[in-house]
């Protein structure tokens, strides 16, 4: 196997450098720190556990009044 330039640890470097300053210039407003964390961590995805659970808190408090108003109504009348 030849040894390239591409495959030295030098080349990869730079080429990373490169890459983090650039993502950083025009994603993150020259946040390297933010660049750097993005590219390695990838993107955090976010979580609708909280607004699924307020859904279904509302949902399951007004199920039980909409019966319980319609029984009535068709009781009366």
């Amino acid at each position: 196997v030849e040894s390239s330039t591409f495959a030295s640890g030098a080349m990869v470097g730079t080429m990373l450098k490169d890459m983090e300053h650039l993502f950083a210039t025009h994603f993150k407003r020259g946040d390297k720190k933010k660049a750097r964390d993005c590219l390695r961590f990838g993107p955090s995805s976010k979580t609708h556990y909280s607004s699924a659970l307020r859904s279904g808190l509302w949902l399951g408090l007004a199920l039980p009044a909409i019966a319980g108003g319609s029984y009535l109504c068709r009781n009366l009348f």
